[in-house]
């Protein structure tokens, strides 16, 4: 083998590795919405959720905070538990597996003191968190842009949408509907239903006048199932959302 030949050789091998050791995770739409394609976004693992995070800075340290370890514990945005880091795996990459419940989970990075959505992640809550949907079978699923479910106008009225993976049923109450006549927070009547699609997107449409108002999602119909639009970026007292109807036709959420 010529030294030409030899160095072509090497430089294959070694990026060969460099592709084998970035984190990989197969796209695969089913029923239960579609799971994170190819990217150093959270990916599914033997022992929980993998978190990972890339960066061109000369970070030391960073941790993970989410709602699924009480935000590390920050004390004013601050970040000094070790138990919260994440594993530096080479420069600018790094890891770590946390075991998380089913359901929605927001989350940020610390980098070096610095609170950081994740770049892999698109859709955000209202506080600019990272969100991932984490189905029954552990699949981390893409959550969508919560504004692209935003209430919005359609030729028969308007449609309502709110992401429930592996809710068996979703209401839809609020002050047009005398909030699905619900009993002490319980809903059971059939035309306050949404109707799944196969993306795991509950939809339902309906016909409103212009004006304000106030609404939620009722997630299998019962008092600890009440949620307000993802979309929110303001709510009222009572953590409703709000839509506002212009007599020009606009949909607008607060």
């Amino acid at each position: 083998m010529t030294k030409k030949n030899y160095f072509l050789f090497v430089l294959l091998l070694s990026s060969l590795f460099l592709f084998l050791s970035e984190p990989f995770v197969i796209a695969k739409k089913s029923g239960k919405g579609q799971k994170m394609k190819r990217s150093i976004g959270p990916a599914k693992v033997q022992k929980g959720v993998k978190f990972i995070f890339r960066t061109d800075k000369n970070a030391s340290k960073v941790y993970l905070a989410g709602d699924f370890n009480d935000w590390a514990k920050n004390d004013g945005g601050k970040v000094t538990d070790d138990t919260f880091l994440m594993t530096k795996v080479r420069a600018g990459l790094f890891e770590k597996v946390e075991q998380l419940s089913a359901g929605q989970h927001a989350y940020k990075f610390v980098v070096e003191g610095e609170w950081q959505a994740d770049p892999a992640v698109k859709a955000t809550d209202k506080d600019g968190n990272s969100l991932i949907f984490i189905a029954e079978n552990g699949d981390v699923c893409a959550y969508p842009d919560p504004l692209t479910l935003a209430p919005k106008k359609l030729k028969n009225g308007i449609q309502f949408s709110f992401f429930a993976v592996d809710a068996s049923k979703v209401y839809l109450a609020g002050s047009f509907n005398n909030w699905a006549n619900n009993d002490n927070g319980n809903v059971t009547g059939k035309e306050y239903e949404m109707k799944k699609k196969k993306d795991g997107i509950w939809v339902k449409t309906i016909k409103l006048s212009p004006g304000e108002y106030k609404f939620k999602y009722v997630i299998g119909g019962s008092p600890e199932g009440w949620r307000s639009d993802p979309a929110s970026q303001e709510l009222d007292q009572d953590g409703n959302s709000i839509l506002v109807i212009t007599t020009d036709g606009q949909v607008k959420i607060k």
